[in-house]
């Protein structure tokens, strides 16, 4: 028996078959029928192609019954399930089961099988559930947690911050602080199998890192103490002071250690030059400075172990050296 060969094409026909071959979904179609073309045998095409004998047949007698049309259908077999059965069982899976009387609060897809079967009388398996959920968009995803400032002054206050920012010549500076405690810290890794860390591990001593995010400039300034406290925070201000002899903008949070935002004794010993701007409540997401904390935490502690806060302190250090040589680079 003559294996089969693609018929001869007319040039309409060339033209298009070798003009697709570059298509990434269809093109494999496309070069069965041009090796075939060329004269090269099935067993051969297959070889070439990483694909089974029967598939390449498949397409060259479709090609010659069809033509070059049947080169742009789709693979694979027509839905099984009428379009009204899949918007009810969608229906379902985004209705929270307590209002349909069940006794759970979460669908999974056995549970899904099991009541599209009963209420819906259709023979269904949760893989095909799942597929028909995947294909209208849905994902089993879990709620999350967001922070939402209940500040009254919310906009007025983060007008200010934002014209701040856009003051031409001006310094503005975020201010956080962390707590680095020496100890073995966690973090993912390439691994067969999960470090285990104790929860209550001995801790070896602990600093506190104050620190300044220059907005423009993308400077970090850094002062570490032993304890937390108002007293190492207007320290840290007069420091700044000192170095920065412009008028220097301080936005910060509303932690305790902070001065209050009315005037008070507190507000009286900050340094002329340095005008204190307070963030919204509960806002951590606007303050910068905790995109450095976030980069410290994941890039100097994680996956390592401390032996004493000298040695915590020292690589936190070393990091924010090479972070103020990049920023001035790009500056």
């Amino acid at each position: 028996m003559r294996l089969p060969f693609a018929r001869k094409l007319t040039r309409n026909e060339r033209d298009t078959v070798y003009g697709l071959i570059d298509n990434k979904e269809i093109g494999y179609r496309a070069l069965i029928i041009a090796l075939s073309h060329e004269g090269q045998e099935v067993r051969e095409i297959a070889r070439k192609l990483n694909m089974h004998p029967v598939n390449v047949r498949k397409w060259i007698r479709k090609f010659n019954e069809e033509g070059p049309k049947c080169l742009y259908s789709k693979a694979g077999r027509k839905p099984k399930f009428h379009r009204s059965v899949e918007k009810k069982l969608l229906r379902i899976a985004i209705t929270k089961p307590h209002k349909l009387n069940l006794p759970f609060s979460t669908w999974s897809l056995r549970k899904l099988e099991y009541y599209a079967r009963r209420k819906l009388d259709v023979d269904i398996s949760h893989m095909q559930i799942k597929k028909i959920l995947t294909k209208y968009g849905l994902r089993f995803r879990k709620a999350r947690r967001k922070l939402v400032s209940n500040d009254p002054e919310y906009e007025a206050k983060m007008t200010r911050i934002r014209r701040l920012l856009k003051k031409p010549n001006s310094v503005v500076l975020f201010q956080d602080e962390r707590a680095l405690v020496a100890k073995e810290y966690l973090g993912y890794e390439w691994c067969f199998k999960a470090k285990v860390v104790k929860a209550n591990q001995k801790i070896k001593g602990k600093a506190y890192l104050y620190g300044f995010l220059d907005a423009h400039s993308r400077r970090f300034y850094a002062r570490f103490f032993e304890k937390l406290g108002k007293k190492n925070f207007f320290t840290c201000l007069r420091w700044i002071s000192g170095k920065l002899d412009d008028v220097v903008y301080v936005i910060l949070d509303n932690a305790p250690i902070h001065p209050k935002p009315t005037i008070d004794a507190d507000t009286e010993r900050t340094p002329e030059n340095v005008r204190l701007v307070f963030l919204p409540k509960y806002s951590p997401k606007d303050n910068r400075a905790e995109d450095v904390f976030s980069l410290i935490q994941k890039e100097v502690l994680d996956n390592r172990k401390f032996s004493g806060t000298p040695e915590v302190i020292a690589a936190v250090r070393k990091w924010i050296r090479n972070f103020d040589r990049r920023a001035l680079k790009c500056n």
